[in-house]
Parts: structure tokens; C-alpha cells; sequence
């Protein structure tokens, strides 16, 4: 081995000649392969998606490898529920797995520093279903947080037999914690005034069946909701 230094080694501190920043990138589980990496500036999903290097292009693809409750980081950028923009208007579901959180806000240097400026957009749902639904958050059974993301299902066509609705995020079921953080999700409505038997409505947030929901710093917006048909005698 090395001989012990005949004196104890100097360190030296400058002061007040200029200033570090550290930034922190905080991972819910730091276990290698138990987070999920998405980036729209990546040119396909051909990336394994277990760090930013090899993020996934889409969040469908992102959303597939999300298995057994990982975690999803998004980098700012375009979305759509399905494929990659320009977004169709029949792009369909985003679909979040049961016990999945979702982290969006990240720049295109890693870094989350205000998660409310550097939302994820998203264009998801369609206007061809009977009911438009922009992310549909599976069973709520482990604590699942949905954070920096712009959602915006697109709005749904009514026929005269049918109401149809939209909604921007839908989640039904789970026996744990739900938490929306700095999101903005919209709704759109009718712009037809198109009158039916079975009127239809635009829900921004639609939870129903779940054990605890916190909504915190979120913007929400629904649209016009269908019309019913003219009574009668």
C-alpha cells in the first residue's frame, strides 16, 4: 500500500468569485428499470425508455412499457394519444396503467424547474366514439400522481341518436390515492348545436369509485355540452 503523507493534505477555498448551481433530478424509485423515459424530440420508440438517452418517442409506447407500477417522466413537448404529431382527430385514448404516475415538466436539459411552464401537451381522444377520452387512468390501487401535463381531448360528434360526451381525464376505480398536480386539462364541447334524443356533456375531470383524490394548482376546463331533443307533447 501507499505510505501515509508525512503531512495532512490542503484543500483551498475561494469565496465570493462566482456561484454553482446544483440541480437535482428526483426519481419516485431509483431501482434501474423501474422508471420509464419519454422525449417527442426522439425520432422513434425504438429506445428501451429506461433513461433519457433511450427515451421512447411516444407516451403509447411509454405507457406499454410501464409495467408493474413504473414510474413515466416526460420531457415538454407534443403528444398524442396515439403515434406522434401532427395529432389525428380520431388519435384516440392515452391510457395510464394501473398504479402508473406520470411526471411531465422536464426541459430538454433534465431539469424540472417549474413544472406549470414546461407542461407536456397532449391531443388525445376522438371524434369518432362515442365518448372522447383524452387520458383514461387505470385502477387507482397504489398512490398515483399525474403531474406537468396539457391535456386536451378533442371534442366528440354527436349524432341525432346519440349523446356523446368528452372528457379530458376519466379514472373510475382504485382503492388508494389519486393526485393531480399542475396540470391543465381541456374538454372541448359542441360547437354544432346538433340536438338528440340522449344529450351528451364535456367533463374536464371525471373521478368517480375512488378512495382519495387531491387536486392541487390544476387548470380545468369543459366545454359546451350536447343538447337533448325539443319536448313534446
Amino acid at each position: 500500500g501507499c505510505a501515509a503523507a508525512a503531512v495532512p493534505a490542503t484543500f483551498a477555498t475561494n469565496f465570493n468569485v462566482g456561484s454553482a448551481i446544483q440541480k437535482f433530478f428526483v426519481l419516485m424509485d431509483k431501482t434501474l428499470g423501474n422508471s420509464i423515459f419519454a422525449d417527442a424530440a426522439r425520432a422513434n420508440d425504438l429506445g428501451d425508455g429506461l433513461s433519457w438517452a433511450n427515451a421512447k418517442r411516444t407516451l403509447a409506447a411509454a405507457m406499454s412499457a410501464a409495467t408493474n407500477g413504473k414510474a413515466v417522466y416526460v420531457m415538454s413537448g407534443s403528444y398524442c394519444g396515439s403515434g406522434a404529431p401532427p395529432c389525428t382527430t380520431s388519435t384516440g385514448t392515452l391510457t395510464v396503467p394501473s398504479g402508473t404516475s406520470v411526471f411531465g415538466g422536464y426541459t430538454s436539459a433534465y431539469y424540472r424547474p417549474d413544472v406549470s411552464t414546461n407542461q407536456a401537451t397532449i391531443t388525445a381522444g376522438s371524434d369518432a366514439s362515442a365518448e372522447s377520452v383524452g387520458v383514461q387512468i387505470a385502477a387507482v390501487n397504489i398512490p398515483v400522481s399525474i403531474e406537468g401535463l396539457n391535456i386536451t381531448a378533442q371534442r366528440a360528434t354527436p349524432d341525432l341518436g346519440t349523446g356523446y360526451n368528452t372528457i379530458g381525464v376519466k379514472a373510475t376505480s382504485g382503492s388508494s390515492t389519486l393526485a393531480l398536480y399542475k396540470n391543465t386539462v381541456t374538454a372541448q364541447g359542441d360547437i354544432t348545436l346538433a340536438g338528440g334524443p340522449s344529450p351528451g356533456g364535456s367533463y374536464g375531470v371525471y373521478l368517480s369509485s375512488l378512495t382519495t383524490v387531491s387536486l392541487t394548482s390544476n387548470t380545468i376546463t369543459a366545454g359546451r355540452g350536447w343538447q337533448g331533443a325539443n319536448g313534446g307533447l
